[in-house]
């Protein structure tokens, strides 16, 4: 556990190359099973889903994210789920291409006017613009005055998050230890940001207010009630799930995206190529996606080298087996993609970075759960499509007028938290493209 908490993506991996395809850890009472197979992941997320539950880990969210879709299940949380779902259909994002490519105008004004020899980070950068995005296009509102306060106080609470999840004894969170207090402050420091959202948009005439998700959200009525509503605490709650995931794990990927194509930037060549083809200097639209189809792949390829949400945990609720392996009641099963992306048996030189893996025909004989930057099951990324398009037209906007190129011996070091996230920022030279 010691060497776990130290490097846990490092661990991951050793572990599994001495134990094999389950590893079972034991932590006093507690039985940790790492499974090492896609067949094992699908498992507990699909065949089996209804045996296990959300871990423990999760609840070590709750203290900012409430009961929001990630945190909470059961009947409630389906029926929030439903509500939900349609503001995410593919058509209806593809209607908010603009929102994307305007927040990309006004980055790349911004990066037009950088010095040449001025870094920037870029991974800060993409939580800025990923922000702009969903604060724009799930909120209809310019929150990119608040970015800042955001950006430093999500990571606060994102540290305080994993180090409450891994603790072995969880002080209660009223109790005024430094780390509850740094915990606190980032809560106190967020939830009024989307508070005050609630509080301005029922301000608006029901009849005025723009199709988003905060005004479905204001409208929705239980399907088993029809007469109840949805209460403020649990809007607060929806709205700041997807405030912090729907804009965190996309700029994680981006992030990584720009790291990868500046230590190959003969793929970032290959993109500029395929973009001066099909859109000659426009700017893209939703449309034009499946014209560009190594946007895609490239973005697919990053997320499986460095993949945003890097594992998944359940708790069973009962006696249940993983091919020819026990699972007793209460213990924990762990699927991660940081592992299985980099397997060979499933990715033949599994560090390279290469695009074409994704190729149609060329997955035929791969198992689905040897890929999930997006989870699985009934509780898979809800906003996948819409991550998808943003990050496409966030790529494609940028890469045709920039190339990124790392700052010579920063340490470009993962940080494990609850997302993957580039430790030490990702310091990059802006070069302009003709």
């Amino acid at each position: 556990m010691r060497r776990f908490r130290a490097d846990p993506l490092g661990e991951m991996i050793r572990l599994h190359n001495i134990w094999g395809d389950m590893v079972r850890i034991p932590v006093g009472s507690l039985q940790i099973n790492l499974a090492g197979r896609p067949e094992f992941v699908q498992d507990f997320l699909v065949t089996n889903a209804q045996k296990y539950g959300m871990s423990p880990r999760y609840k070590a969210m709750k203290p900012l994210l409430g009961n929001g879709l990630l945190t909470s299940e059961g009947p409630g949380w389906l029926s929030r789920r439903r509500t939900i779902q349609p503001i995410f259909k593919r058509d209806r994002v593809s209607n908010w291409d603009h929102v994307f490519t305007e927040a990309c105008e006004h980055t790349t004004g911004r990066l037009a006017k950088l010095p040449a020899d001025q870094p920037i980070d870029v991974a800060k950068l993409m939580m800025e613009l990923t922000f702009a995005i969903i604060g724009r296009a799930m909120f209809s509102s310019d929150l990119s005055t608040l970015s800042d306060v955001v950006y430093t106080n999500l990571e606060t609470a994102m540290v305080e998050m994993k180090r409450r999840a891994s603790a072995r004894i969880k002080l209660p969170m009223r109790w005024p230890t430094p780390a509850n207090q740094r915990y606190n402050k980032s809560i106190r420091n967020l939830i009024p940001i989307v508070e005050k959202l609630i509080k301005d948009r029922r301000a608006i005439p029901e009849n005025q207010r723009p199709d988003d998700l905060l005004t479905l959200l204001l409208s929705s009525r239980d399907p088993e009630n029809p007469d109840i509503t949805l209460t403020d605490e649990q809007i607060r709650d929806e709205c700041t799930t997807i405030l912090v995931a729907g804009h965190e794990t996309t700029a994680n990927a981006m992030s990584w995206t720009w790291y990868l194509l500046s230590q190959n930037p003969d793929q970032g060549n290959r993109l500029r190529e395929e973009c001066k083809a099909v859109l000659q200097g426009r700017t893209p639209t939703a449309k034009d996606l499946p014209s560009l189809p190594l946007s895609e792949k490239v973005i697919l390829e990053s997320m499986r080298l460095f993949p945003p949400v890097w594992f998944i945990n359940r708790i069973a609720h009962e006696e249940s087996e993983i091919g020819p392996y026990h699972i007793g009641k209460g213990a924990i099963v762990v699927g991660s993609a940081w592992k299985m992306h980099r397997d060979e048996r499933w990715w033949p030189n599994p560090l390279q970075f290469n695009p074409d893996r994704f190729t149609t025909g060329h997955d035929d004989n791969r198992h689905r759960f040897a890929y999930f930057p997006f989870g699985g099951g009934q509780k898979k990324c809800i906003g996948q499509s819409f991550a998808m398009i943003e990050a496409q037209l966030i790529l494609i906007s940028l890469v045709q007028k920039f190339a990124f190129e790392l700052v010579p011996d920063h340490p470009v070091v993962p940080r494990p938290l609850v997302t993957l996230s580039p430790a030490h920022g990702l310091p990059m030279y802006v070069k302009t493209m003709e």
